[in-house]
């Protein structure tokens, strides 16, 4: 038997880095408790309607629908209070009871009012860390008020996590150690460290080269300061957003020209610098409040959800960004100067109240489910962020920052891992300006985008060369194809053209075939079974009139008419006219211009990327490409349908709620595969073209957040 053998450097190096990660999660969720130091006062004195009940000698009875006390503490506590109790003669079930709160003004909304929670309970107890003047409580039971109690002040508990330090530190060594065994993590750090040697050296061979690249970036941030003082002479501040685009302007255009000789062979790598540049550009620029891309307030709640362990609660700052998110959209006033100040000192006073330790609150809303793989990156790093020390709305762009770097570090592994034909195309689909700014916001679709693409690249460059796939490596193909589909399961046909190879093709035919059928499964049972056991009828921000069951019943009764429901839609959702949809389009920012131009360099690369006849050596080639192609055309059938069955009023006469991005993940292979053309272009040719249509892209994107947000601070 072959003696293993401990590889130090990996050992080190993992321990370190998990380590650190697992010592800043757990300070990142150390929280608070709070409570009330209650003073007792008099039912009278505070109370300023009563609705829908019947009082007799203290006791209250229902004698209406909708019963409501409001309460007025403006009167005598100026400032407003934090906590306010009801004790009650009584235990009611607290699920009964419906609290409003109105903070400045006589203004209750469903927006600011929660429901209780904790069974049976003598005492009602209502507890906020910002201050109401003004309190409702529905409570649909009958109910005998002994005492109320108020408190302008909250007592503050910080609970304890230091046993989770020694758990995180002694895990970390055991995955290290175990990490340390494998000989091909050890390679891989040498190659990474390598390639760095290799590339700094190459562009550093003399004293004053080295000089200049290191104080490039310093230069260009004076060059970007002092053009933007020059822009705005005669404003009253500095536009902060319009200095970064001008920097990133110049940082991307000078790392164009530094690797201007290694663009094509070290694609991978300048495609990641690009990517990280641009990203990080709009995490800076955007204002740090949901309410920006697709349903980003939906997908931050998730995330902080998780960060905090999934424990049923989020803190309160998390609540307050998340019930703000339909002011984002409806008020633009965040994007301006004194918008985006105003928000980051309301969320900053709530943490501040408490020091460096969240306040968490309950919530209802969230159920850690399969499409929660997609979160964990940012979940991590949420959790890092405050265990840094970071401040809530640094903390909030952290996680972006760190969707942007799995986006680049997965698409830049895609595009290393093609023998030829097919990186540039990647190249550029991960540079779509959609795509760049749903990488540095919060959302899945990055996850699902890059994931496809690099399954996919892992499939196609294993064809690309006369290799057979070996268990273990399909084993890996298929982790990679379904962590990428969980969250947008309804992709799973794009699956079936990885069972088509020829025998000779695998190690085992017969179990790759059976894994891909088995993971197929997998992927369907994760949404036939909500909508076969779901009590919802559909998605109810469809509106009223969806009903799932309805629906489906509609489409088996209306087989023919669906068809041309269905084919009239697809019509005009694979039209040109929608591209703009998933090319420039930026949630509710708006379009940015130019997506045109984006078509052109796409059209042109699949065209001249041909890999000098290093595309796919397969004997069912032209088969497999149809295939697939087919298979990408099924996933946006049943896509629509999914819509049309959970989002579209039954009988509807079109498909409502596909958004035109949800084609992004399906570009790569059907790009790929309906550009099989047998051109020989040089490489020199094919380096500049691909550093001019990174930088045109790159402009395009920068100048779309530049025109739809960024200008108006």
């Amino acid at each position: 038997m072959k003696k293993l053998k401990i590889h130090l450097r990996v050992l080190i190096i993992f321990f370190v880095i998990l380590s650190t990660i697992g010592i800043l999660v757990v300070r990142g969720n150390e929280y608070c408790t709070i409570q009330g130091n209650y003073e007792t006062v008099e039912f009278d004195d505070y109370i300023l309607n009563v609705k829908g009940y019947e009082i007799r000698n203290g006791h209250l009875e229902i004698i209406e629908d909708d019963p409501q006390l409001i309460f007025d503490f403006g009167k005598y506590q100026a400032d407003g209070v934090y906590a306010f109790s009801l004790e009650l003669s009584e235990e009611i079930d607290l699920s009964k009871v419906q609290v409003f709160f109105g903070r400045e003004k006589f203004e209750f909304t469903e927006h600011d009012s929660k429901i209780l929670e904790g069974g049976k309970s003598d005492v009602v107890e209502i507890l906020s860390v910002k201050p109401f003047n003004y309190l409702r409580i529905d409570i649909n039971d009958d109910i005998t008020i002994k005492n109320i109690g108020i408190s302008d002040s909250l007592k503050v508990t910080k609970e304890e996590n230091n046993i989770y330090y020694v758990v995180a530190v002694l895990g970390s060594l055991l995955i290290s150690i175990i990490l340390s065994y494998f000989k091909k993590i050890d390679s891989f750090i040498l190659y990474l460290g390598n390639q760095v040697i290799l590339i700094f050296k190459s562009v550093t061979k003399n004293k004053l080269n080295s000089f200049l690249i290191a104080m490039l970036v310093p230069l260009e941030m004076v060059i970007s300061y002092a053009v933007e003082k020059i822009i705005s002479y005669n404003s009253a501040y500095l536009n902060r957003q319009r200095m970064v685009i001008i920097f990133a302007v110049m940082l991307i255009a000078s790392f164009t020209y530094i690797f201007r000789k290694y663009i094509l062979s070290k694609l991978h790598i300048y495609f990641f610098l690009v990517v990280m540049i641009l990203g990080m550009s709009h995490v800076i620029i955007a204002p740090p409040v949901a309410g920006i891309s697709w349903d980003d307030e939906i997908h931050y709640g998730r995330t902080a959800y998780l960060s905090w362990f999934s424990n049923g609660m989020i803190s309160a700052t998390d609540e307050e960004m998340i019930r703000n998110y339909n002011n984002t959209i409806t008020d633009r006033k965040e994007y301006t100067a004194y918008g985006r100040t105003v928000r980051v000192s309301e969320l900053c006073s709530l943490e501040d109240k408490f020091g460096d330790v969240s306040v968490l609150v309950d919530v209802e809303d969230y159920s850690v489910n399969l499409q929660y793989i997609a979160y964990i990156p940012t979940a991590v790093a949420l959790s890092c962020g405050r265990g840094m020390g970071l401040s809530y709305t640094h903390v909030y762009m952290f996680g972006k920052l760190i969707n942007v770097f799995c986006y680049a570090l997965i698409i830049s592994l895609a595009i290393r891992i093609m023998r030829g034909k097919g990186k540039m195309i990647i190249a550029l689909l991960g540079l779509l300006p959609t795509g760049i700014f749903l990488a540095s916001s919060y959302s899945y679709d990055w996850w699902v985008i890059s994931f496809c693409i690099l399954g996919y690249a892992y499939f196609i460059s294993k064809l690309q060369k006369k290799e057979v796939f070996t268990n273990a490596q399909f084993i890996g193909l298929m982790f990679i194809m379904l962590i990428a589909l969980l969250p947008k399961a309804i992709y799973f046909p794009i699956l079936l053209p990885m069972m088509l190879l020829k025998k000779d093709k695998y190690k085992n035919s017969k179990l790759c075939r059976t894994l891909v059928i088995i993971t197929m499964l997998l992927l369907v049972a994760t949404f036939i079974f909500p909508i076969l056991f779901a009590t919802a009828t559909g998605d109810s921000r469809g509106g009223s009139d969806v009903d799932s069951m309805k629906q489906i019943s509609f489409i088996l009764n209306n087989p023919i008419e669906y068809t041309e429901i269905l084919l009239g839609f697809l019509s005009r959702y694979l039209s040109l006219d929608t591209a703009k949809g998933y090319t420039t389009m930026m949630g509710y920012y708006g379009t940015a211009r130019h997506f045109v131009v984006c078509l052109v360099i796409i059209a042109i690369a699949a065209v001249i990327d041909n890999g000098n006849g290093k595309g796919i050596k397969n004997k069912n080639y032209t088969f497999i490409k149809a295939a697939t192609v087919f298979c990408c055309f099924g996933a946006i059938v049943l896509a629509s349908t999914a819509l049309y069955v959970s989002f579209t009023a039954v009988g509807y006469h079109t498909i409502l709620g596909c958004q035109p991005r949800y084609i992004m993940p399906l570009l790569f292979p059907t790009i790929y595969c309906l550009s099989d053309f047998e051109i020989t272009v040089q490489d020199k040719t094919k380096n500049t073209f691909i550093a001019m249509a990174v930088c045109v892209m790159a402009f395009i994107f920068l100048k779309g957040i530049f025109t739809l947000c960024g200008k108006y601070y």
